[in-house]
């Protein structure tokens, strides 16, 4: 069982610098090339806690952890407690577009089933706004994708390991 790797979690590509050059991995070209606001520059939860005041208190929480078990080189706790910072999330979006825009989650209560249906719900949401629509749809899927690895995070079986940290760190 790969549990994971040191290695990854290092920007740097682990082996011999030629020409006194740093080779990086696409985490650390990623981190070198972003913007302030990339996941491992220091205060990352606080900055995002702060652009999103309405993010329910356990998020924060579920992204500190997260982002302590990328830090050592744990995948697979990692994805897990960033599926549950995103669950609540969409937990308190849910419960938003219910009260305040007539959502009427499924009666079953399955996330996948829930996120299906504010998928379809979203067109109703941005009156024709095709941007808004469209940055809407793709952090629902991308919720989605993540609710699917994260469930394969907590039931290990067959499913593809957390070794490759790059993945994660797209994740948090």
């Amino acid at each position: 069982m790969v549990v994971g790797s040191r290695r990854r979690a290092n920007p740097l590509v682990p082996r011999a610098r030629l020409s006194g050059s740093v080779p990086y991995n696409r985490c650390g070209r990623a981190f070198l090339d972003s913007a302030e606001d990339h996941l491992c520059l220091p205060g990352f939860v606080e900055r995002v806690s702060a652009r999103c005041e309405d993010l329910p208190d356990e998020v924060a929480a579920h992204l500190v952890d997260a982002q302590s078990g990328l830090d050592h080189g744990l995948g697979r706790p990692a994805v897990s407690l960033t599926g549950l910072a995103y669950e609540a999330t969409e937990d308190a979006a849910i419960e938003y577009l219910e009260k305040n825009r007539g959502f009427v989650p499924p009666k079953n209560g399955r996330a996948a089933a829930t996120i299906a249906e504010v998928l379809k719900f979203i067109p109703r949401l941005f009156g024709g706004d095709r941007e808004k629509e469209g940055r809407a749809t793709m952090a629902w899927d991308f919720a989605d994708r993540l609710r699917d690895r994260r469930n394969q995070a907590s039931h290990p079986r067959n499913y593809p390991n957390f070794s490759d940290l790059s993945e994660v760190h797209e994740f948090l």
